[in-house]
């Protein structure tokens, strides 16, 4: 929601105020690959326990704080280690220092 507001205010509010929404062949395949990750599986381990790699998809995010609900694609954990994996269409660009 916060980057289409960012892309185009106008167009995050005929989305998420008025509900008009068209999908198009992007939406429809971003729709497609998301299917896998918005399925909620596996989780982090205790912060103390020792395990191997785990991840988790569909992750749901929140902060009272902030007021913010999200959901991540996919989050990889390693002890106490967690990092974000978030899923696009098309291929990373070609960096020298890499592209994360």
């Amino acid at each position: 929601m916060a980057c289409e507001f960012v892309f185009c205010p106008r167009a995050a509010y005929l989305e998420w105020v008025q509900g008009e929404w068209a999908p198009n062949l992007f939406t429809e395949e971003g729709d497609y690959a998301h299917r896998r990750v918005d399925r909620e599986s596996g989780g982090p381990s205790a912060p103390n326990e020792p395990s191997d790699r785990r991840e988790a998809r569909g992750l749901l995010l929140t902060s009272e704080t902030l007021g913010l609900v999200a959901r991540a694609d996919l989050v990889e954990f390693e002890g106490a280690r967690a990092v974000p994996v978030d899923t696009k269409r098309g291929a990373a660009p070609k960096l020298d220092e890499g592209a994360y």
